[in-house]
């Protein structure tokens, strides 16, 4: 079984570790397109050898959400008759499971071509310190997020279009869909590492987007005060789970 990430990039050290382990339990091939980088994210992804390849792509310094759903919406095309699944994601998205590479190979042997895997956020007070041992060892505690997870998982030679829309939070697959759900997870740290990381992250975010997402509304909650993320940071802290009971090893 192939199978092949494609992910995005902009100043991940914080996360970056954590990332390549979870790739390292599935992945035959990364590809990462980088957008500027200047905190060393290059550098570690160049370090891995010929297993992940960096892409650089320009924006000017801007995020720019229209660029991303079209990148997203096609980069994957490349691995078909090469892969047997791909995962597109953001590098914040972490794709696990009890047995992750079980749950794969099921969803190709059950005939599942699209998967929506149980997404989670990461609730972390402290920022963690990569120490070899997977994110939901160190850092147990999440929030369930079903209200809007996203298809991440599915097959390149079965599916002709996935049709991700802005944040590919909804998708509108066109091919062979069959959907499948057994067994895999996402942790999305969405920046979640400590409630001061989250608003120094959010703050450099909103300086970078570009015209056009303003325009459109997208990346209005880096925009959002201390105050309401305080609140919504207190909140998700009360609704917390134990993760990495759920998804075990």
């Amino acid at each position: 079984m192939r199978v092949e990430v494609f992910t995005f990039c902009w100043n991940e050290m914080s996360i970056l570790p954590w990332a390549v382990d979870y790739w390292r339990k599935y992945a035959s091939h990364v590809t990462v397109y980088d957008n500027g980088s200047t905190d060393g994210s290059l550098q570690y992804l160049q370090a891995q050898g010929d297993w992940v390849t960096v892409i650089h792509f320009e924006t000017g310094g801007q995020i720019n959400d229209t660029l991303l759903r079209d990148m997203k919406n096609n980069v994957w095309k490349q691995a078909r008759n090469r892969a047997d699944l791909v995962v597109v994601c953001d590098m914040d998205e972490m794709l696990c499971g009890r047995d992750v590479v079980q749950s794969l190979a099921t969803m190709l042997r059950v005939g599942g071509t699209v998967s929506c895997p149980q997404w989670y956020d990461l609730v972390s007070d402290e920022v963690p310190v990569f120490n070899g041992q997977s994110l939901h060892k160190i850092r147990p505690l999440a929030v369930s997020i079903q209200e809007y997870p996203k298809a991440i998982v599915f097959d390149p030679n079965a599916i002709d279009e996935i049709n991700y829309e802005y944040g590919a939070h909804r998708c509108h697959p066109v091919g062979k869909v069959r959907w499948f759900g057994g067994g895999l997870f996402t942790l999305h740290t969405n920046h979640n590492l400590s409630f001061e990381h989250k608003l120094e992250r959010y703050r450099v975010m909103k300086s970078r987007l570009s015209d056009i997402n303003k325009e459109l509304g997208h990346g209005i909650h880096y925009s959002f005060s201390d105050k309401t993320l305080l609140a919504e940071w207190k909140e998700k802290r009360k609704m917390a789970v134990n993760f990495g009971a759920i998804v075990g090893d």
